[in-house]
């Protein structure tokens, strides 16, 4: 068998996911492979099926799905065999901070119903804090959704009854904790939280973003074409659907953001956006805006962005703020940029 430290380095980054799920996955399933009683109670806990005597574990698993054609790559495929020769498989996906695609899930339970001569069919949905997906119920296919809290709380259980040394699955329940998939809330979480949502903070971004709209000119001429709309605030973000040019407008900052260019949990600080969209009213001009920039990316490129935008401007490699640089003036300089490129692209289509 190969060495998990070769597993884990033959993971790929896969399109629309983060480095941390593909990781974690690889992560994940190296350890489990090395204790044949930890795989065969995971097996039997998802599935459902008492008596599992073997377990195939496998990822980057390639399957075609019968009605389209298309190609599908689950995080996790295992095949579990029960003490009467009967098989089951089980297909995993796991998000951590990135969202369900369009027709993924269905599209894996066609691959099991595909299948033949299977005793079961498991289709599992991991992930960190969300209770709700798309229906993804199909004949024949059982599924079940989870939370990762759920898993570190299932394989912490097993480790306590185990009675041979298991180093590697005790330092994979302290990734979980590093990358909070534990579910544990502490003091810590709680402070963060109050900061965050401090009025005095949200004034402030509030105002930086403000002044950045007007300074940019951008805000006039949103103001001209809004048919009497009026802009949305929340915590650090602004928004407005601008009929007169098709577009909805979002200007703010996330928190939610950790890909290889600005990870939040790393730098601990919101990560600045911009970001427009066509909507049905005059839909067709909103169309017609060009790229505004090359800083200005399509969704597909921008991990947990919602699909529906049509140019997203963020800060790239290179672009987050320098040790001792002012923090407002370093938002507020990428935002004027921001602005002053999408004003230049919105006057071009009228």
């Amino acid at each position: 068998m190969s060495s998990i430290f070769n597993r884990i380095f033959q993971y790929r980054q896969r399109e629309q996911r983060t480095p941390r799920e593909d990781y974690f996955t690889e992560t994940f399933v190296a350890v489990i492979e090395k204790y044949d009683e930890l795989r065969i109670a995971l097996a039997a806990w998802l599935s459902e099926v008492e008596d599992i005597r073997s377990v195939r574990i496998e990822t980057q698993q390639w399957f075609t799905v019968a009605d389209s054609g298309d190609s599908r790559r689950p995080d996790i495929w295992m095949e579990a065999k029960d003490v009467h020769g009967a098989r089951h498989w089980i297909i995993v996906e796991n998000k951590i901070d990135s969202g369900e695609r369009k027709g993924q899930l269905t599209d894996y339970a066609k691959i099991l119903k595909a299948e033949p001569r299977l005793e079961s069919r498991n289709l599992v949905y991991i992930t960190k804090y969300s209770s709700e997906t798309v229906s993804y119920s199909h004949d024949g296919v059982k599924s079940k959704h989870l939370r990762w809290p759920q898993v570190y709380d299932f394989l912490q259980e097993k480790l306590q009854d185990a009675s041979d040394c298991r180093e590697l699955a005790k330092e994979l329940l302290k990734l979980m904790e590093d990358w909070n998939m534990d579910g544990a809330l502490n003091v810590a979480h709680l402070r963060a939280a109050v900061t965050c949502f401090d009025s005095k903070v949200g004034e402030m971004l509030q105002g930086l973003l403000g002044d950045a709209m007007t300074d940019s000119g951008i805000k006039a001429i949103l103001d001209n074409k809004m048919n009497g709309k009026r802009w949305a605030r929340s915590f650090g973000d602004r928004w407005v659907d601008v009929p007169g040019y098709g577009i909805a407008f979002w200007i703010g900052f996330r928190f939610d953001r950790r890909d290889k260019n600005w990870n939040v949990e790393d730098i601990e600080l919101p990560s600045p956006f911009v970001a427009v969209n066509p909507i049905k009213e005059n839909r067709e001009v909103g169309e017609r805006l060009p790229q505004p920039s090359d800083h200005w990316v399509g969704p597909w490129k921008v991990e947990k962005m919602n699909d529906k935008y049509k140019w997203v401007r963020q800060p790239v490699e290179g672009e987050i703020p320098r040790l001792g640089e002012p923090l407002g003036e370093f938002y507020k300089k990428f935002f004027q940029e921001a602005l002053v490129e999408l004003k230049l692209a919105l006057e071009g289509i009228g």
